[in-house]
C-alpha cells in the first residue's frame, strides 16, 4: 500500500521521481492511512520504509544495467551472466551486496517507473507490462487476494526499517500493498501458483479502478473536511477579534469621558501628573481594574488630604504608617499606596 499510496500522490502532484519533501510525505501518509482499513502506521516509519525500498532499488537497478546483466521479472531476482560472476561480486562487497543473490524484489518495475527511468532489459524479460496492476507480481507463498494483508502490531520500528537478516528471506510485503500482491494470512501453509501477469489483470482491473477512485475520494473528502475546519477556526478568530476590538473600545471611551471629568477638577499640576502616570501604566498593562472613571475617582480622593486617607479602613495599615510619617507631600504616598491597593489587591465590585 505504501507505494500505491506514493504513486497516488505522484499523479495528483504530476511527481516525476521519488524524493518526496516533508509536505509531499504528509499527503502519502494522509493517502496510505486511508487506503489501509485499520492498518496504523507514522508517518516517520512510512518515510523509513520508502528509504529502505529506494535503497534496494537502487542497487537492484545497478545490477540489472550491468552489461550481460539482466532482471527476471517472473522470479523477481537479478540474472547476472553467470553465478560466478555475481559471487565474486558479493565477495567483494560483502556488506552491501550480501545476500542479493537470493533476494527477491517483486517491486522493481514499479519503482523504476517511479523514479522516472526505463526498463531493464534482458533474456529472461516477462512481456511488456505498463500498469501499476501489472508491475508487480506476488512473491513465493503469496497470493493474488488483496484481502490477505496483515498489520505488523508486534513489529517494532526499527525492524520496518532493516532490511533481511538471512539468505532467502523475502521483502515483508504485509507491510505494504501494491496491486495484487500480499503475503497469505498467518496460518496458511504452502506456497501457491503465481497467477500470470495478463489473467490477474483481466481479473482485476475493474475492481482495481474502483478502488483507486474510492482512495482517491477519500483524500478529496479529507481536504474538504480540512477545508471546512479551517473555515470554523477563521470565523472563531474573526468573532474573537470582533469581541477584543468591542471591549477595547468601550474602555477608550469610558477612558475619554474620565479624561474629560478632569477639566471640571481643580487639581494642581503635581496631582494631574500623578493622575496621568496611573493612567498611562493602566494603559500599558492594557486594562483597568475597574471602569477608568471609577478608578480615577478613586486615586483623586486619596490625594485629598482632607479626605481622611488616615481613616479609610480598607487600607493596609502599613500604608498608613508610611503615610503618618512623611511629612509635607501626603498626597504623593496617598496616590502610591492608594494605586497598589486598587491595583495589587482588587478589591470584589460592589465592595
Amino acid at each position: 500500500m505504501l507505494l500505491e499510496a506514493a504513486r497516488e500522490i505522484q499523479n495528483l502532484i504530476g511527481k516525476t521521481d521519488l524524493n518526496f519533501t516533508k509536505h509531499e510525505m504528509q499527503q502519502v501518509h494522509a493517502s496510505y492511512c486511508a487506503m489501509s482499513k485499520g492498518i496504523t502506521r507514522t508517518q516517520h516509519q512510512l518515510a523509513n520504509r520508502l528509504k529502505t525500498l529506494k535503497k534496494e532499488f537502487n542497487i537492484f537497478r545497478e545490477l540489472a544495467t550491468k552489461s550481460g546483466w539482466s532482471w527476471d521479472y517472473e522470479n523477481h531476482m537479478i540474472v547476472p551472466p553467470t553465478p560466478v560472476v555475481l559471487a565474486e561480486l558479493i565477495k567483494s562487497e560483502p556488506i552491501r551486496l550480501k545476500y542479493y543473490d537470493t533476494k527477491k524484489y517483486p517491486w522493481y518495475e514499479l519503482m523504476t517507473t517511479m523514479s522516472g527511468g526505463r526498463m531493464a532489459t534482458g533474456n529472461r524479460r516477462i512481456g511488456a507490462v505498463g500498469t501499476q496492476d501489472s508491475a508487480i507480481g506476488s512473491s513465493t507463498g503469496s497470493s493474488d487476494d488483496p484481502q490477505n494483508d496483515e498489520p505488523m502490531d508486534n513489529e517494532t520500528e526499527d525492524t520496518i526499517q532493516q532490511p533481511f537478516s538471512h539468505p532467502g528471506d523475502e521483502t515483508n510485503t504485509s507491510f505494504m500493498h501494491v496491486a495484487q500482491s500480499s503475503i497469505p494470512a498467518s496460518g496458511s501453509s504452502g506456497s501457491q501458483k503465481r497467477k500470470s501477469i495478463d489473467d490477474s489483470v483481466g481479473m482485476s482491473r475493474g475492481q482495481k479502478i474502483q478502488k483507486r477512485i474510492s482512495s482517491k475520494n477519500k483524500v478529496v473528502q479529507q481536504m474538504a473536511d480540512n477545508g471546512t475546519k479551517m473555515v470554523q477556526v477563521n470565523e472563531q478568530l474573526v468573532e474573537e477579534s470582533r469581541r477584543f476590538n468591542k471591549i477595547r473600545e468601550d474602555k477608550e471611551r469610558e477612558l475619554d469621558e474620565a479624561l474629560g471629568k478632569l477639566i471640571d477638577l481643580q487639581l494642581s499640576p503635581l496631582q494631574q501628573n500623578l493622575v496621568m502616570q496611573r493612567i498611562e501604566d493602566s494603559l500599558q498593562r492594557r486594562f483597568f481594574l475597574r471602569a477608568p472613571t471609577q478608578q480615577i475617582m478613586e486615586w483623586i480622593a486619596c490625594m485629598t488630604p482632607q479626605h481622611g486617607f488616615t481613616s479609610q479602613p480598607s487600607f493596609t495599615s502599613q500604608g498608613t504608617s508610611s503615610l503618618n510619617q512623611q511629612q509635607g507631600t501626603p498626597f504623593l504616598n496617598n496616590v502610591n499606596d492608594a494605586f497598589n491597593f486598587f491595583y495589587v489587591n482588587p478589591r470584589p465590585p460592589g465592595q
